[in-house]
């Protein structure tokens, strides 16, 4: 096929197959593999690693108890919870003193936690890009219950039964 040549699947490419050299290399380089880029560039295999492109946290006027199955980047109180009016966890605590000035101990959002979230009024805080956190770097989501009530996390993106969840 004139200047046609094997690439690096052993294709022939160029001249006058018609084919692109290295076309068949998934984002990973694996010939004929089953890797992926996802919405932040991430490149795997492995959907339950997938971003959230628009993460959003729907909340009604007053509490409401919230975790994250998914984080941004910016883990911040600041960041999080922008817009909203205080945020309790367990043995930790913020108030937002208006502009989004937070004063109190808790500082960032963890992977981990659960939080009660107050509102004056029904508001939608949209986080962008978010990572999900029940199989990330650190693997699974491990939780350290302490004797007596605990505040932790849901790390799952949809509902399920309680005996499946625990």
């Amino acid at each position: 096929f004139g200047d046609a040549v094997l690439d690096s699947c052993d294709d022939c490419s160029g001249g006058l197959s018609g084919h692109v050299a290295d076309s068949a290399q998934d984002c990973a380089g694996v010939c004929y593999g089953d890797s992926y880029e996802d919405y932040c560039g991430e490149c795997d295999d492995n959907s339950l690693t997938d971003c959230i492109p628009n993460q959003t946290l729907s909340l009604d006027a007053g509490a409401n108890l919230v975790s994250f199955f998914a984080l941004p980047g910016n883990v911040s109180v600041e960041h999080i919870f922008s817009g909203t009016n205080a945020v309790i966890g367990q043995g930790v605590g913020a108030v937002n003193l208006g502009g989004n000035n937070w004063i109190g101990s808790l500082t960032e959002v963890s992977q981990d936690d659960g939080y009660w979230v107050k509102v004056s009024s029904a508001s939608t805080i949209i986080h962008g890009p978010a990572e999900p956190v029940n199989y990330d770097a650190d693997g699974e989501v491990t939780y350290g219950i302490d004797y007596g009530n605990n505040l932790v996390s849901y790390p799952f993106s949809s509902a399920q039964g309680l005996s499946d969840a625990l």
